[in-house]
């Protein structure tokens, strides 16, 4: 399986994510719609994240109104890169962090995880609770991506009507 669409299926919970992503975690799924689905929560994204991440190339979760920054938090680590990272086969490989420009300030981060390394388009339309802490932890995880020469990184993201975001 592939693709997976489940756009406006308003039954949708995070104990339905689990068992769905325990099915799919060992499959190639490379696409997944949950548009409006109204019960997704961080948990359930999260949970998307760890189990699907490494196939998957598209995550639409836009209108998902409960989705908060926290879904995200799974994308950075504040320790150093695991075992399985690329970086960890190198003898004294410096833990990389990047410094990103937010406008007036600039933020050095902590390396981020390998969960979602071909991710290249995510929908994250209408997220009324997703804030510019959300962008900064997707640039990092996409420059890093891309540093370590696993992905383009993300190419296209949509954040039409997230209010909360301020610039």
């Amino acid at each position: 399986l592939q693709t997976l669409t489940l756009s406006s299926v308003r039954s949708i919970t995070t104990a339905t994510l689990l068992a769905i992503t325990e099915c799919l975690s060992s499959s190639s799924i490379q696409t997944l719609n949950l548009q409006a689905c109204d019960l997704v929560t961080d948990d359930g994204v999260r949970c998307i994240f760890e189990k699907c991440g490494r196939n998957l190339r598209e995550l639409n979760i836009g209108y998902c109104r409960l989705l908060t920054d926290k879904s995200f938090d799974v994308l950075q680590s504040s320790s150093s890169p695991s075992s399985t990272s690329p970086l960890a086969l190198l003898p004294n490989a410096p833990v990389p962090s990047h410094s990103i420009n937010l406008g007036s300030s600039s933020a050095v981060l902590p390396p981020t995880k390998i969960l979602c390394p071909s991710l290249s388009t995510l929908y994250l339309t209408r997220l009324p609770l997703i804030t510019d802490k959300t962008l900064t932890v997707l640039m990092t995880l996409a420059s890093t991506n891309f540093a370590r020469g696993t992905s383009p990184g993300i190419t296209y993201l949509d954040i039409q009507g997230c209010k909360a975001v301020t610039s």
